[in-house]
């Protein structure tokens, strides 16, 4: 792919594929950025072979700056990519729902058998025992956390701490965060918002959310 212009990478969760981003990446696209979307086994493959992948991926896209774009677990795909690897190309991330402090429900999941073959590969990173994900510092980092319980934690667990119904705030916490915000959504509920988009598409413009 070449481009003139920056291209927003978009990386898809758990249990999802490329299409699931296609909504975002659209409304991306009318704002004036260029977006291509990155899938990936998020079952079957570990998060560093996933990384890598990514890794080759980015280094195929002819642009002058490249952005990330991660939900859910691609979130921590682009941050163990981050940590690993060091395109200059690269400047703003943002995570969308990304459980960087390990996950609550996963953990919970982990203890059954089912939930164990439904994590599959991932199964591990959920119980807080989340590889190095610290990254250099001139990488622009922005997260947005939801607030709507609505989602597996919620309905399976009856999980009411404060989060998306899936991953709690203070688990999708990024201490390097540059800017941070919470929003009315659900996990699922954010590759569909339109408040998501714009403030995806803030961040990756200026660096900073829309207050």
């Amino acid at each position: 792919m070449s481009a003139e212009r920056p291209v927003a990478v978009l990386v898809h969760g758990l249990w999802m594929n490329r299409w699931t981003m296609a909504l975002l990446a659209r409304r991306m696209e009318r704002a004036g950025l260029a977006t291509v979307i990155f899938g990936y086994p998020s079952m079957r493959e570990s998060l560093d072979r996933n990384a890598d992948a990514l890794a080759k991926f980015l280094a195929a896209i002819d642009a002058p700056r490249l952005h990330l774009v991660g939900h859910s677990l691609g979130g921590i795909v682009c941050l163990r990519y981050l940590a690993r690897s060091h395109d200059p190309r690269v400047q703003r991330c943002v995570l969308l729902g990304a459980p960087v402090r390990g996950n609550t429900v996963g953990a919970r999941l982990a203890r059954f058998r089912i939930g164990l073959h439904a994590l599959g590969a991932s199964a591990s990173l959920w119980s807080g025992r989340m590889p190095e994900l610290a990254i250099d510092a001139r990488y622009e980092v922005g997260v947005i956390v939801g607030t709507r319980r609505i989602g597996i934690g919620a309905t399976l667990f009856a999980d009411r701490s404060a989060g998306d119904g899936v991953v709690r705030v203070d688990e999708a916490d990024y201490p390097a965060a540059r800017d941070r915000m919470q929003l009315d959504v659900s996990h699922s509920g954010m590759l569909v918002s339109r408040r998501i988009a714009r403030q995806v598409i803030a961040f990756l413009s200026r660096g900073a959310f829309e207050r």
